[in-house]
């Protein structure tokens, strides 16, 4: 396999920055050589072009390739210190963008990787509890919900209800069992979820993010500083079917677009059902809040995320900590018995064990938004581990982009006055996603600050 010029080119001006003209070491040091390449090299040396393999990070290429090369014209070989490859590859942090606006973190660990690139790198002071310090979340029974149990009564059903009320307000989340959704389907799921980031990379690249824009694969960055997580999404507007991305769903694989399709169907079911519930729960009309989640208008997004084995997974996070810009997020854990979800609570990180084929639950801001505060939205993130990959695939239900949204009005008193101010939902999701993400943050931009509300609310300005 024959190395492009412009690789050649590097190594040709290390040689006559470090070596005279008859190719002899100036009787530097190692670290004289490794210095004086490292000042002169620049930014446009990062890239070439492999083979067959297309632009790849150089310093991927100086570690797991060559030692040495041939001159393309003259046929000499060329020796290149270690100095100079050690160099090449700490040029990594700057060049593992796959594209202008896509990284992928499963293309980067197939390269022999002892530490973690400073991109990734996230600490946290925050203390994280253990497992059993979260006595397991809350449990619901969709069954019951739907009254369809061999003890069906109404005693039944409004046992369930207190219940999803008990959830949704102390906790944020629940899990979700007996949802209808077969295990035999969700195995399915799975091998058409692993398949896809199975594909090579060529294949992946064709659903990669556009500039500006959120939908597509990759790693899209959504820090103040640049961090980037330990993971690659695929991420996808689902419905109105208007505004899915041509080059996204409708060109997935068919088996793979089939049976989303068909998830996304039991999902809107379980979706409109628990909404449904919640407008009881709170005492909102429910045909005012199956308005706002019109079926062939409501705002539904699809992610499922690839979390790689990383070799330093303290120093990383897999999803970022925040809170989602949704109703509710039904998420389905395709990787059995690898765990990673942690939730935010009372100031500590809890890693949350999800039982197979059980559905997690969890309110995001627009909901904590509906109730005026009474079911809060919960942060969270994701962790990944050293030996085993994680796959997940979650479902974001949202009003219709038109819609008007605030505090129900049968939750505003002059008691209890509105926390939030109201807003137009595609007004909202841009603000999103041009926000980055930070907890709460974007949440807390839209409180109303005043006298009445909690305590550590300032008024708004008049």
């Amino acid at each position: 396999m024959a190395l492009n010029y412009s690789l050649f080119a590097v190594f040709y001006k290390w040689k006559h920055l470090t070596c005279g003209e008859d190719g002899e070491h100036l009787g530097q040091s190692e670290e004289e050589q490794w210095e004086k390449p490292k000042s002169k090299l620049t930014r446009k040396h990062k890239h070439c072009t492999f083979g067959d393999k297309g632009e790849l990070p150089l310093g991927y290429i100086c570690t797991s390739v060559v030692r040495g090369m041939l001159h393309p014209s003259t046929g000499e070989y060329q020796f290149i210190p270690s100095v100079v490859i050690r160099y090449m590859a700490s040029l990594l942090d700057e060049s593992i963008a796959i594209s202008p606006t896509t990284v992928s973190v499963q293309e980067l660990i197939k390269r022999p990787l002892d530490s973690v690139p400073k991109r990734f790198i996230r600490l946290d002071s925050t203390p994280q509890a253990g497992p059993s310090d979260l006595n397991g979340l809350p449990t619901i029974d969709m069954k019951k919900l739907l009254g369809i149990t061999s003890d069906s009564s109404d005693e039944s059903f409004n046992g369930e209800l207190g219940r999803l009320h008990f959830s949704c307000r102390e906790w944020g989340i629940f899990q979700l069992v007996n949802h209808g959704v077969s295990s035999s389907f969700l195995q399915q799921l799975r091998h058409e979820i692993e398949g896809f980031f199975k594909l090579p990379l060529k294949e992946k690249m064709k659903y990669k993010a556009n500039p500006g824009e959120s939908d597509g694969y990759g790693n899209v960055v959504r820090t103040e500083k640049n961090h980037l997580d330990w993971g690659d999404r695929l991420f996808m507007t689902i419905n109105p079917i208007s505004k899915r991305k041509p080059h996204l769903f409708p060109e997935l694989p068919p088996s793979l677009r089939s049976t989303l399709e068909t998830y996304i169907q039991e999902l809107k079911k379980i979706a409109i059902q628990i909404l449904k519930c919640l407008a009881i729960c709170l005492g909102i009309d429910t045909n005012l809040m199956m308005d706002l989640f019109k079926e062939e208008k409501g705002l539904e997004t699809l992610r499922a995320t690839y979390y790689p084995p990383c070799p330093q997974p303290e120093l990383v996070v897999g999803l970022t900590p925040h809170s989602d810009a949704t109703a509710i997020t039904i998420l389905h854990q395709i990787t059995n018995c690898v765990n990673g979800l942690q939730i935010k609570r009372n100031g500590m990180w809890f890693p949350v064990d999800i039982p197979d084929d059980a559905f997690i639950v969890n309110m995001g801001d627009i909901m904590e938004i509906i109730s005026n505060g009474a079911y809060p939205s919960i942060e969270h993130r994701a962790m990944v581990n050293t030996e085993s990959e994680r796959i997940s695939v979650a479902m974001f239900f949202n009003p219709r982009l038109d819609a008007q949204v605030g505090p129900a009005a049968s939750l505003v008193s002059p008691k209890s006055p509105a926390r939030f101010r109201r807003f137009i939902m595609d007004e909202y999701v841009k603000g999103f996603f041009a926000h980055p993400m930070n907890g709460k943050s974007y949440l807390n931009g839209l409180k109303i600050m005043n006298e009445a509300s909690d305590g550590d609310d300032l008024k708004e300005e008049a």
